[in-house]
């Protein structure tokens, strides 16, 4: 997986690992979101990486991040 590839997918943010690379200081939750994905988002395309639920979950509600794959979707 590219780095921008890892960032946008991992945070949303196609330029993590350059801004890591670079100096950029990462706040403890933003490392749990970072080793969450490396540990299950990764391997599961099931786990939003925008709101961090997980996709297939009858029980979220429509998430009001617009980027979100759930953004259109009803609660069941």
């Amino acid at each position: 997986m590219s780095e921008v590839t890892f960032g946008r997918k991992a945070l949303n943010d196609p330029h993590f690992v350059r801004d890591i690379r670079n100096g950029r200081k990462v706040w403890p939750a933003t490392e749990a979101k970072v080793r969450l994905f490396i540990e299950v988002g990764a391997a599961s395309p099931a786990l939003c990486t925008t709101c961090d639920h997980r996709l297939d979950d009858p029980t979220v509600r429509a998430c009001n991040v617009r980027e979100c794959p759930n953004v259109h979707r009803e609660a069941a």
